[in-house]
Protein backbone atom coordinates (compact mmCIF):
# COMPACT_ATOMS: atom_id res chain seq x y z
CA UNK A 1 0.00 0.00 0.00
CA UNK A 2 1.30 3.57 -0.59
CA UNK A 3 0.83 6.49 1.14
CA UNK A 4 0.11 9.95 -0.05
CA UNK A 5 0.37 13.14 2.16
CA UNK A 6 -1.58 15.95 1.19
CA UNK A 7 -0.48 19.57 2.23
CA UNK A 8 -3.64 21.57 3.12
CA UNK A 9 -3.76 24.72 1.13
CA UNK A 10 -3.56 28.27 2.32
CA UNK A 11 -7.22 28.22 1.86
CA UNK A 12 -8.13 25.27 4.63
CA UNK A 13 -8.56 26.35 7.45
CA UNK A 14 -6.93 24.46 10.63
CA UNK A 15 -8.47 24.14 14.41
CA UNK A 16 -6.56 26.78 15.36
CA UNK A 17 -8.32 28.98 12.72
CA UNK A 18 -11.39 31.37 13.80
CA UNK A 19 -13.14 30.45 10.57
CA UNK A 20 -13.13 26.93 11.76
CA UNK A 21 -16.93 25.30 10.64
CA UNK A 22 -19.06 24.20 13.40
CA UNK A 23 -20.86 21.00 12.90
CA UNK A 24 -24.06 22.59 11.43
CA UNK A 25 -22.00 24.28 8.82
CA UNK A 26 -19.93 20.77 8.51
CA UNK A 27 -23.50 18.85 7.60
CA UNK A 28 -24.57 21.42 5.44
CA UNK A 29 -21.40 21.41 3.36
CA UNK A 30 -22.14 17.45 3.12
CA UNK A 31 -25.76 17.45 2.35
CA UNK A 32 -24.42 19.75 -0.95
CA UNK A 33 -21.49 17.51 -1.31
CA UNK A 34 -24.65 14.60 -1.36
CA UNK A 35 -26.50 16.78 -3.91
CA UNK A 36 -23.33 16.79 -6.40
CA UNK A 37 -23.54 13.29 -6.16
CA UNK A 38 -27.09 12.65 -6.97
CA UNK A 39 -26.83 15.06 -9.94
CA UNK A 40 -23.74 12.95 -11.27
CA UNK A 41 -25.37 9.65 -11.02
CA UNK A 42 -28.60 11.38 -12.86
CA UNK A 43 -26.67 12.65 -15.30
CA UNK A 44 -24.69 9.01 -15.85
CA UNK A 45 -28.24 7.17 -16.31
CA UNK A 46 -29.19 9.56 -18.15
CA UNK A 47 -26.66 9.02 -20.49
CA UNK A 48 -27.25 5.49 -20.18
CA UNK A 49 -30.81 5.69 -21.16
CA UNK A 50 -29.63 7.77 -24.21
CA UNK A 51 -27.18 4.93 -24.92
CA UNK A 52 -29.89 2.39 -24.96
CA UNK A 53 -28.56 0.63 -22.00
CA UNK A 54 -30.31 -2.21 -20.15
CA UNK A 55 -28.42 -1.87 -16.59
CA UNK A 56 -27.91 0.86 -14.52
CA UNK A 57 -23.85 2.22 -14.60
CA UNK A 58 -21.68 0.93 -13.51
CA UNK A 59 -20.95 3.19 -10.61
CA UNK A 60 -24.24 3.71 -9.64
CA UNK A 61 -23.98 1.30 -6.74
CA UNK A 62 -20.80 2.94 -5.37
CA UNK A 63 -22.12 6.51 -5.58
CA UNK A 64 -25.31 5.65 -3.85
CA UNK A 65 -23.40 3.85 -1.01
CA UNK A 66 -21.27 7.00 -1.13
CA UNK A 67 -24.24 9.43 -1.01
CA UNK A 68 -25.34 7.08 1.72
CA UNK A 69 -22.20 7.45 3.85
CA UNK A 70 -22.33 10.98 3.60
CA UNK A 71 -26.14 11.72 4.65
CA UNK A 72 -25.72 9.80 7.72
CA UNK A 73 -22.34 11.39 8.19
CA UNK A 74 -24.12 14.63 8.05
CA UNK A 75 -26.92 13.55 10.21
CA UNK A 76 -24.66 12.51 13.23
CA UNK A 77 -23.33 16.58 12.84
CA UNK A 78 -26.74 17.82 12.89
CA UNK A 79 -27.10 15.64 16.23
CA UNK A 80 -24.02 16.96 17.44
CA UNK A 81 -25.05 20.16 16.77
CA UNK A 82 -28.48 20.01 18.27
CA UNK A 83 -30.17 20.48 15.01
CA UNK A 84 -32.28 17.12 14.65
CA UNK A 85 -34.68 18.63 12.07
CA UNK A 86 -34.29 16.63 8.73
CA UNK A 87 -34.88 19.20 6.48
CA UNK A 88 -32.21 17.93 4.38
Amino acid sequence: MTWRFVTPSTSWPTRWDSEVANYGDLAHRLTAIGADIDEIAFDALREAVADGEMQRPVDDKKLMQARRAIEKAAGILRQLDGDDSDNW
